[in-house]
């Protein structure tokens, strides 16, 4: 894990794309943000995220924002702030909307740092300042050229020792700046993540067939509490029952690139280890507008596929539980529930369910 703080910077206008594309979806995660978080945070000790007002971003992470003795909004601005903010001889700056730069294209500009005040990738069209390691020795020349407006990065490499890196390809270094660059992205090169990437992460994720999904922000009161309730219900219901178990959420990993963790649970096994291997005889899963589509779809699918007995939609919205039963490896509705009670066969065991008691 390295040492050097890693910035990445978000406080671009975003004038060709229409909307700011820091906070645009990608990759699975719920904005571009996050997806370059979540993929250099196993790496380095330190990740920030540098803007001109963290207020826009939902979601808890380490900013460092624009000092307010600026007032343009330009990278020679953020460098500033970061340097001043930090404790650091020398930072790794990355522009948020070049998503295919990886930890190995770093890894080519590190390994030229000792001697040079700033290590700057260069692909087959030109230099890319903001793919870059820059040592503090370059503040008072950035200072400088911020006070004469001169942001253009060839005044500041003019002034410092700098080394070039050279790419082979143009790829690594595409700027997602206009809606086509963007679409494309998604489809050509969605990133395809793993168990090993996964149990670096913060805060809460899954991970179905390569793809991450976000589970923030956090679950509404609502939410939390008709999980709650449902926990007390299961725990009740089994307590007599040897085989089954009743659990909140626990990291279900079902291959090494699909990791997920149900809201609430019936396992009929023994557990052990730090996740489960097997799959659930009942899975809850309780609709929020950040999960709801994966739930109602991609969810309902995988849990079909992997022999979930028996899944249960909770939408807190309406006061309605859709029960499904595996029939034939096709789930089959059994019930749109609002205050009925619902039996529910659990091999050896069985379970009664009052959805009444859930809304109130």
């Amino acid at each position: 894990m390295y040492d050097i703080p890693c910035v990445i910077f978000a406080g671009g206008k975003s004038r060709r794309m229409g909307e700011d594309k820091a906070l645009l979806p990608f990759g699975g995660f719920e904005t571009l943000t996050q997806f370059q978080l979540a993929k250099f945070k196993p790496h380095f000790k330190k990740v920030y995220i540098g803007c001109k007002s963290k207020t826009k971003f939902d979601f808890e992470a380490n900013f460092i924002e624009d000092l307010q003795e600026f007032e343009d909004s330009a990278p020679h601005v953020g460098l500033i702030s970061a340097f001043e903010t930090l404790d650091a001889d020398a930072i790794f700056v990355l522009s948020v909307d070049a998503p295919f730069f990886n930890i190995e294209h770093f890894e080519r500009l590190y390994q030229q740092m000792n001697t040079h005040e700033a290590i700057v990738a260069k692909s087959p069209n030109g230099e890319q300042p903001l793919c870059a390691i820059y040592k503090k020795s370059v503040l008072p020349h950035l200072k400088v050229l911020t006070e004469e407006k001169k942001y253009r990065f060839s005044y500041l490499f003019e002034k410092i020792d700098v080394k070039f890196v050279g790419f082979e390809y143009e790829e690594v270094f595409t700027n997602l700046n206009t809606p086509e660059d963007y679409e494309k992205a998604k489809l050509e090169n969605i990133p395809h993540y793993t168990y090993e990437d996964y149990k670096h992460w913060e805060n809460e994720w899954e991970i179905i067939d390569g793809i991450a999904y976000a589970m923030s922000p956090a679950p509404m009161i609502k939410h939390q509490s008709i999980s709650s309730k449902i926990a007390r219900i299961l725990d009740e219901q089994v307590k007599n029952c040897d085989k089954c178990h009743a659990l909140l959420p626990v990291d279900w990993k079902i291959s090494e690139d699909t990791v997920v963790q149900p809201d609430n649970l019936i396992v009929c096994y023994e557990p052990k280890g730090a996740y489960l291997t097997k799959a659930p005889t009942m899975i809850f899963e309780i609709l929020s507008k950040s999960t709801a589509k994966k739930d109602k779809t991609v969810k309902f699918e995988l849990y079909e596929d992997e022999g979930v007995k028996y899944y249960i939609i909770v939408n807190p919205d309406e006061n309605v539980a859709k029960a499904y039963e595996l029939k034939d490896g096709r789930y089959i509705k059994m019930i749109d529930a609002t205050d009925e009670s619902v039996k529910f066969e659990l091999g050896d065991c069985e379970t009664t369910i009052d959805f009444g008691k859930l809304w109130g």
